[in-house]
């Protein structure tokens, strides 16, 4: 589930960025030019979230991985299951779900409050509410699932 979670957020994020016009209509969004901007950086940022998702999980099943090693001399340094800062990849995924929570909590926030002042229609609302919904869902499904 982590990892369809990741690549839907760097998905969405890649769309953003690179293509804000098309994207944004995909989601039913007003856009203008002067809008580019604020998609590109809401692009970045699912990008990153989902870039540090992705890693965790990786991480964390690459730790699976080493403990079928039986001798430490094989294991990769890399490999390590805590992190220089002395933080194990569990913590290091909740943190990183618990980030993505938090912004598609803001998300649903902002998508009302642009609602409720008569800049973002009921279809726009419905997608992108809907879709930040879906995914603070499935970040609060997995950070259950790795605590």
């Amino acid at each position: 589930m982590q990892n369809l979670l990741s690549i839907s957020r760097m998905a969405v994020g890649l769309g953003f960025l690179t293509v804000p016009g098309p994207f944004a209509s995909v989601f039913v969004m007003p856009f203008s030019p002067e809008a580019a901007i604020g998609c590109k950086m809401a692009g970045n940022r699912d990008l990153v979230l989902g870039a540090l998702l992705y890693y965790t999980y990786r991480r964390q099943s690459s730790t699976l991985r080493k403990d079928k090693v039986t001798n430490p001399v094989e294991q990769s340094p890399l490999l390590n299951s805590e992190d220089r800062a002395g933080h194990s990849d569990n913590s290091v995924m909740r943190l990183a779900l618990i980030s993505g929570v938090v912004v598609d909590t803001l998300d649903v926030i902002m998508v009302l409050w642009c609602y409720l002042d008569g800049t973002l229609p009921i279809e726009a609302v419905a997608t992108l509410g809907g879709g930040a919904c879906i995914l603070f869902g499935m970040g609060v499904y997995c950070w259950h699932w790795e605590t």
